[in-house]
């Protein structure tokens, strides 16, 4: 989401910069580097971007002992600090990246960005940044709270804004609204219930209305659309969050008035809706509110294989740029899907179901919802090969999982590499052969289908194709 006010950063870069401007440059710079060092590994002989993001990294936060950064009341020190904390997070330095993030966070406070008075007198064009600015803070500091179990700093909150710049597609703004709305329902009761283990507000109530809530259908999901994937007309797949409008209304009755996300965008805010969806069943789990008799489904312990299905039906839809430019935190996400989704499987093949080990043995119905038919490149969820007891898929969900999380080296080390090892070592977890083999070396075609043979020597046990699975 552009934070930034185009016309004002050209008129930056074009003239000698003070150590302030350059703190914001060299800060871009680098978090632009980890972006492009994160994509697909087609180009494995090209510029090492991961080298020049740190370069910048350590350019910005030399720059800064320049001058007196901490009296830098500017809305560039805020992003700057941002920044600064996605680049770490990308580079897999979470200390450093909450750091940053908590600095970012405290000079917003201080400037009263979550105060809709200090907005007054503004220009358009800087309400507009600032109101953006605060709001991804907002949603990137939920996010580390729950993948990291830090507490939340935000909790007064100013108005969305109302429009983009005017040289900026409609969708741009739409969709960074939708992600917002998102994140929205995710009150400080929550987050205390998921790091504390309990929150006198949260209630079994309290999950069943956000589940319900994420699984609404997405608007652009409804909408015809050229440019939709026939596997996501097909299937609605996730949630929605709250009205169109800005402040919350329910905007134009006219349908197709508003724009249609950008794939990107699609990308963040489908993906962002599944992992929500596992989050919230995580701590009804905690809270020991799941049960094999509800009528609920996302109260069952079978449920976070509908969210790997649903996700692998996300996946195969998008084109793979979509998800890749979104850098490591969206590979976190699925990487968690993905676990969990062998936790349940292995947890189901553990032993006869009882009232203490509610998952049944290998022939439970819910394993079905795992069910795939071939299709495509990696297939579509619409069915499979009853066999030995067990629907038997024609393409493994998990395998889709890893090769997706190959894109990049950073990803494919920290996730990919983790999640087939897991699988491995996991009888549960389901099996069938590669197609082809998964190849951690060499290019983008080894590791996303391409015709390599050097496949890790744990593929053959996870993903072969066993008697009666």
């Amino acid at each position: 989401m552009p934070v930034l006010y185009m016309p004002a950063v050209r008129g930056i870069i074009s003239r000698p910069m003070s150590p302030s401007e350059k703190n914001l440059v060299f800060a871009m710079c680098a978090l632009t580097s980890f972006h492009v060092s994160g994509k697909s590994l087609a180009s494995p002989d090209g510029p090492n971007w991961e080298l020049a993001g740190k370069f910048f990294l350590d350019e910005c936060i030399a720059v800064r002992h320049e001058y007196d950064f901490l009296e830098d009341a500017s809305l560039g020190a805020v992003i700057s600090s941002f920044w600064l904390s996605t680049s770490f997070f990308e580079i897999n330095q979470s200390r450093k990246s909450w750091y940053y993030l908590r600095e970012a966070l405290t000079l917003a406070m201080d400037m009263g960005l979550d105060d809709d008075k200090t907005y007054q007198g503004l220009s358009t064009e800087e309400v507009l940044c600032r109101r953006r600015v605060f709001w991804i803070l907002y949603v990137t500091e939920r996010s580390f709270a729950i993948l990291r179990n830090k507490p939340i700093t935000l909790r007064k909150t100013p108005s969305l804004p109302a429009r983009g710049h005017p040289y900026e597609d409609r969708d741009i703004h739409t969709g960074f609204l939708k992600l917002v709305r998102s994140y929205i329902p995710l009150d400080e009761s929550f987050v205390n219930a998921w790091n504390d283990g309990s929150d006198p507000k949260v209630s079994a109530a309290t999950y069943l209305g956000l589940q319900q809530l994420l699984a609404q259908p997405l608007d652009f999901l409804l909408r015809p659309s050229r440019r939709r994937s026939s596997a996501l007309s097909r299937r609605t797949v996730t949630g929605s969050m709250g009205s169109n409008s800005p402040d919350g209304s329910s905007g134009s009755n006219d349908p197709y008035e508003e724009p249609e996300p950008t794939d990107i965008q699609k990308a963040d805010l489908l993906m962002t809706q599944q992992w929500l969806r596992l989050i919230v069943w995580q701590s009804s789990f905690r809270q020991g509110l799941l049960s094999t008799a509800t009528a609920d489904e996302s109260m069952t312990f079978s449920y976070p294989l509908c969210i790997a299905k649903d996700t692998a039906a996300i996946l195969q839809s998008l084109p793979s740029h979509a998800i890749e430019v979104h850098g490591m935190g969206i590979f976190e996400k699925i990487f968690e899907i993905g676990t969990w989704c062998v936790n349940v499987l292995n947890a189901y093949d553990s032993g006869p179901r009882s009232p203490s080990m509610p998952f049944g043995g290998a022939s439970d119905g819910a394993i079905a919802g795992m069910d795939y038919v071939g299709g495509g490149d990696l297939g579509v969820l619409v069915g499979g090969t009853h066999r030995g007891g067990r629907w038997a898929p024609t393409v493994d969900p998990l395998e889709f999982f890893i090769k997706t999380l190959s894109a990049s080296p950073n990803s494919r080390t920290m996730f990919a590499e983790k999640l087939l090892m897991l699988v491995s070592q996991s009888p549960g977890a389901m099996r069938a052969s590669l197609s082809p083999a998964i190849s951690f070396k060499g290019s983008a075609a080894g590791s996303f289908g391409g015709t390599g043979t050097e496949a890790l020597a744990p593929a053959a046990y996870a993903f072969g194709a066993l008697p009666g699975i």
